[in-house]
């Protein structure tokens, strides 16, 4: 709501303050001298009594009614002659409770104690008039009014240091005899108040003289020109508040009354069956029946005011998005604001950008917020992208394929770089392939893997060299490098960045100072046969067309010391066709693969800007313009290690918007095919209809990405044969995406939605036999199609970071 105003203003500059940094949205200042009664100070008569101490204000912490009771309870009773309390009404329930509370603060308070529920302004103004002290201390208050009005009468006032008036004083009266009672020492502040006390009406004189002796005038606008200022409402989010208002409306209008029963009742009754029942327990929300609809309304309706609340629905909605296949967009939903709510915004986003996804269009009206949240949080290039992939439909074409462009010729040059250490120890003729090596915090496994690396047969052989950059690392690289480089002889260089970089910098020195016509990318968590780049680069030397060579590879698990325990999954590219990258980007990859060096003089480096997916979108920037096959022996192995590797998070998820899902559209398709035969698209769009990842044995469907293979066909060749496909490949990526959002929730909505999907495969299996009469559709089950197998899961809390607000900005604070 505060950003949606379009004014905002406020009468304490502190709470301003705070606001703003919170929204980014600064609010005008209302000068309390506007409204309030202008200072009339006044002496108090002279008498030998000593003064009264004064409380106003409820019973809450923040006010620290302790606080004063604790004054009240260690002061000399000498100095005073009685406290009041006002603002509890000590025969109410609510305020026996509080006295309650109270009674070990009250006891042993000598003087007497007086507990008034309230009294007129007169009254309380009268009180400010005599010989009374106003004790004030506040924990928190966004200014204390009371506090201010007190002083302009002439009373004395000992505030505490939470409360926003002090702004206010320090501006206006710096020279008032005001107390400060310190909220994390409260009591060290009573040597100055029994001075107070003590020259009473000296304190009181000097209260009035500095009120009296200064003029002041309200430094604001006034309120009339305040609502005469340029509204400054948040464009996205009155753009989202005005789809949900349409939305709401249409649910109250009376025409809608059978619509409103019909969702009463599947509030009752809907059931899916691949998902169960949710209960509301007290404050435990289950998941453990068949009831969709009822378990979204206790979610929804769960508490979520206390950060347990929030991660224990967010932990339920992990679980959930699971087990489900459908209507997963609405746990998305939910996840992005639950996290967006807890600071999370780097998962906050990749679940926006998930939906965005899914439905391939801003139905929510998250666009916007999404891309300022990707800007804050410093991902501007994916804020860009999401811009041109999911805005103004008109406009997609032409910014996607405007981006691509940019992203090729940014990364056309490396930049001249300078290094902490470079320990150069090459000699001798130049070798055949360079193996590099990014470093940094690779203690304990660096020693493993140098002893893995001259097993390699062209190392024996003196054709090898070993370049390690080590990007700023906190750990002894160096040391473990001296000690193994004083007993082997593989000519290694060892350069060392001050700062830590991203990997693909790393890569980018390294190719800088690689002498070798061939490349090799390593981590210290990877290993190759020993055969394994003899075998790569003689491929590469028989074949001068040839530029980017791979074999299998497999993941081993292993425990931290690096000890074997069981095989895990096989990149096994048999059968393998370049385009095939397009759909599973595992196909070609760095593990056991060699290519020419020179394919960066010709079409450019790694982006430096990217974290985690980097690899891939160099690979998907330069795959247009090379030739690369598989050998069909395994020669790479992953060693999975406990601990999480760099690449992995949300983050890559994130990154992949403009590495790896921007080429999947239209005009990702363009820049992939625009210099290719029509028949090489027609054959990328069969193997969409039915095609095997690198790392599964089962066949695998991508309507998503056949849909924009049409798409530009459809500007390409309007007379391809293949166009006669078009609308059954529309309406069943649409049928997906309804799967993915089921609407409106009926009770047997989502098999209406699964029985037109079955229907829409059918009769396209049915077109494509009648063009090519040899297709099998044996790869049409539904779900295992590319949405339902690649970033489908839900991200745990230890993937993702927290980012605090600090002058309007976002800062990683974990």
């Amino acid at each position: 709501a505060y950003s949606t105003a379009d004014v905002c203003y406020g009468i304490s500059k502190t709470y301003i303050d705070i606001w703003e940094q919170m929204t980014k949205k600064r609010a005008c200042y209302l000068d309390p001298l506007r409204f309030l009664e202008p200072p009339d100070p006044v002496l108090a008569d002279k008498s030998q009594d000593p003064p009264a101490l004064l409380f106003v204000g409820r019973g809450e912490f923040i006010k620290g009614i302790d606080i004063f009771l604790q004054i009240v309870q260690k002061l000399n009773p000498k100095l005073f002659s009685k406290a009041e309390v006002i603002g509890i009404d000590s025969e109410s329930d609510e305020g026996k409770k509080i006295l309650d509370y109270l009674k070990d603060f009250i006891k042993g308070i000598e003087k007497p104690l007086e507990f008034i529920p309230s009294v007129s302004r007169e009254d309380l103004f009268n009180r400010f008039k005599k010989r009374y002290v106003l004790v004030l201390p506040s924990r928190h208050d966004t200014l204390n009014l009371i506090g201010i009005e007190a002083v302009f009468l002439g009373c004395p006032l000992v505030l505490g240091s939470g409360a926003g008036a002090w702004r206010f004083f320090k501006d206006k009266f710096s020279n008032l005899p005001i107390i400060k009672i310190d909220i994390d020492n409260p009591l060290s502040c009573l040597d100055r108040l029994e001075k107070m006390l003590f020259n009473y009406d000296e304190y009181r004189k000097e209260t009035v003289n500095a009120l009296v002796s200064k003029k002041i005038c309200p430094e604001s606008l006034s309120l009339k020109e305040i609502y005469s200022v340029p509204s400054t409402a948040s464009a996205e989010l009155l753009e989202k508040m005005g789809y949900w208002y349409e939305k709401f409306i249409s649910y109250y209008n009376p025409e809608q009354k059978f619509l409103r029963y019909c969702l009463k009742q599947a509030g009752q009754s809907i059931s899916l069956g691949l998902v169960t029942k949710a209960r509301l327990d007290g404050s435990t929300l289950n998941y453990e029946g068949d009831n969709h609809w009822s378990f979204l309304r206790a979610l929804y309706f769960a508490p979520e005011f206390e950060e347990n609340q929030i991660a224990k629905k967010i932990d339920v909605l992990r679980s959930v998005s699971q087990q489900v296949n459908v209507d997963r967009v609405r746990l998305w939903q939910q996840l992005a604001r639950l996290e967006h709510l807890r600071g999370k915004l780097d998962l906050a986003c990749t679940y926006y950008v998930r939906v965005l996804r899914a439905l391939e269009e801003d139905r929510f009206k998250d666009l916007n917020i999404t891309y300022n949240l990707l800007k804050r949080i410093n991902y501007p290039y994916e804020a860009e992208a999401i811009k041109a992939m999911y805005g103004e439909v008109k406009d997609r074409y032409s910014l996607t394929l405007q981006y691509l462009e940019k992203a090729e010729s940014r990364n056309r040059a490396l930049p001249a770089f300078e290094y902490e250490i470079v320990d150069d120890g090459r000699r001798g003729d130049t070798p055949k392939v360079s193996v590099i090596v990014s470093l940094y915090n690779t203690k304990g496994k660096l020693t493993s893997f140098l002893e893995r690396i001259e097993e390699q047969t062209l190392a024996k052989q003196g054709a090898m060299e070993l370049i390690l950059i080590d990007s700023g690392s906190l750990s002894d690289e160096f040391g473990d490098y001296k000690r193994w480089a004083n007993r082997f002889n593989i000519p290694t260089v060892y350069a060392r960045t001050k700062n830590r970089e991203t990997i693909q910098q790393a890569w980018n020195r390294g190719i800088s100072l690689s002498r070798a016509p061939y490349l090799s990318f390593l981590g210290v968590d990877e290993a190759l046969l020993p055969h394994c780049l003899e075998k790569l680069s003689l491929a590469l030397d028989k074949d001068n067309s040839l530029d980017w060579v791979i074999g299998h590879s497999v993941v081993k698990e292993v425990d931290k010391e690096g000890n074997y325990l069981r095989d895990g999954l096989i990149y096994n590219r048999s059968g393998y066709e370049q385009d095939l990258v397009y759909l599973e980007t595992c196909y070609l990859s760095w593990v056991g693969a060699l290519y020419r060096k020179e394919i960066h003089k010709k079409y450019g480096y790694y982006d430096p800007t990217f974290r985690a997916a980097g690899d891939t979108e160099f690979k998907n920037r330069i795959l247009p313009h090379i030739k690369s096959k598989a050998v069909d022996e395994v020669l790479g192995i992953f060693l999975n290690y406990p601990e999480e590797r760099a690449t992995g998070g949300p983050s890559a998820e994130l990154e992949d918007v403009r590495a790896w899902y921007i080429h999947r559209t239209p005009a990702g398709v363009e820049y992939a095919f625009r210099y290719r035969d029509e028949e090489e698209v027609v054959n990328q769009l069969l193997r969409c209809f039915g095609y095997r990842k690198s790392y599964k044995t089962s066949l695998s469907t991508d309507f998503e990405y056949a849909l924009s293979i049409m798409r530009y066909m459809a500007r390409r060749n309007k007379n391809s044969r293949i166009m006669k496909l078009y609308n059954s490949v529309e309406e069943t990526a649409v049928a997906f995406r309804k799967l993915d959002y089921l609407m409106p929730l009926t009770p047997f909505g989502w098999q209406r939605h699964l029985d037109n999907l079955k229907r829409s495969l059918e009769r396209l299996s049915h077109q494509l036999k009648d063009i090519f009469p040899t297709f099998s559709a044996q790869a049409f089950n539904i779900f295992n199609d590319n949405r339902f197998e690649q970033h489908h899961w839900a991200w745990q809390d230890d993937a993702s970071k927290f980012y605090a607000k600090v002058d309007g900005q976002h800062y990683l604070i974990s």
